[in-house]
C-alpha cells in the first residue's frame, strides 16, 4: 500500500512541538554568546565617552546617567543583531566544536532523513532546484528536525523566519510540507536573484539578499562563511 509522505507525520496546526532539550540549551548558549558580545560593546561604549569632553545630552546628575546607560545598551543590542564585532560568532564556534552533538539529535536526523527526501523531491521538481541542495541546506539548518528553533526565532526544517514564510505563501511554519515548499520556493527565488550563483544564493538564505549585494558577493561574517562551506561540503557528499 501506498503511503502519503505528506501525512507521514502528524501535523498540528499552529503548535510547535517540543523542542530537544540538548538542542534548547544549545539555543541558550548562543543566546548567551549574543548577551556577553552585547555587554562588550556596552563597556566599549563608555571606555570611548571617557575619551572625549562631557556633554549635557542625556541630562545631569543620576537621570543622566540612567539615559546614558539606556542609550548604551539599545546601541549595542543593535550592533549585535547586525552581525555585531563577530566576538559572539566566535565563541559560539568554539562551544560547538567542543560539545558533542546531542545523541537524541543524531538518532532523530538518522529517523527522519528518509521522509524528509521524500518531501523534497516533489517541492524541488517544481522549483527547479538541485534537491541534493535542498537536503543539503536542511542538514546544516536543521539536521532534519522538524523542531528546531533557532534564537532569532527561524523554525523548521528549512529555518523559515515569519516574514520569508510569509512572502513564500507558508501558513504554517511547523508543518515540515509547507517548511520544505517555502524554503525551496525561497532559495529558486535567491538563485534567480543572483543569476545562478550557488554560493551567493547559501550566503542569502543566511545573511539575506541585501546584504550579498551590499558586499557583492559573499559577506565577510564569519557565521555566513561557515553556513556556506558547510552546505557545499554537504552537497558534494550527498
Amino acid at each position: 500500500m501506498k503511503t502519503d509522505v505528506t501525512t507521514a507525520l502528524p501535523l498540528k496546526k499552529e503548535t510547535p512541538p517540543p523542542v530537544d532539550e540538548a538542542a534548547r540549551q544549545r539555543n541558550k548558549l548562543r543566546q548567551a554568546a549574543r548577551d556577553f558580545e552585547a555587554v562588550f560593546v556596552q563597556y566599549l561604549l563608555r571606555s570611548m565617552r571617557r575619551s572625549v569632553p562631557k556633554t549635557d545630552l542625556f541630562g545631569r546628575g543620576l537621570s543622566g546617567e540612567f539615559y546614558e546607560s539606556m542609550f548604551d545598551q539599545s546601541v549595542a543590542r543593535a550592533v549585535v543583531s547586525k552581525r555585531g564585532l563577530g566576538l559572539a560568532d566566535k565563541i559560539i564556534e568554539e562551544l560547538e566544536r567542543r560539545l558533542p552533538e546531542p545523541a537524541s539529535a543524531r538518532a532523530t536526523a538518522g529517523a527522519n532523513a528518509d521522509w524528509v527526501r521524500k518531501l523534497v523531491e516533489p517541492a524541488a521538481r517544481k522549483h527547479r532546484v538541485d534537491a541534493r541542495l535542498v537536503q543539503a541546506v536542511i542538514q546544516v539548518e536543521s539536521s532534519y528536525r522538524v523542531d528546531a528553533v533557532s534564537p532569532k526565532g527561524a523554525v523548521g526544517l528549512m529555518q523559515l523566519m515569519p516574514e520569508t514564510a510569509t512572502e513564500m505563501g507558508v501558513r504554517d511554519r511547523w508543518n515540515p510540507v509547507e517548511n520544505i515548499a517555502g524554503g525551496v520556493k525561497y532559495l529558486r527565488q535567491l538563485l534567480d536573484r543572483f543569476e545562478g550563483r550557488v554560493e551567493w544564493a547559501l550566503a542569502a538564505y543566511n545573511a539575506g539578499p541585501a546584504a550579498v549585494e551590499r558586499h557583492g558577493g559573499v559577506p565577510p561574517y564569519a557565521e555566513t562563511r561557515r553556513y556556506v562551506k558547510k552546505v557545499l561540503q554537504t552537497y558534494r557528499d550527498l
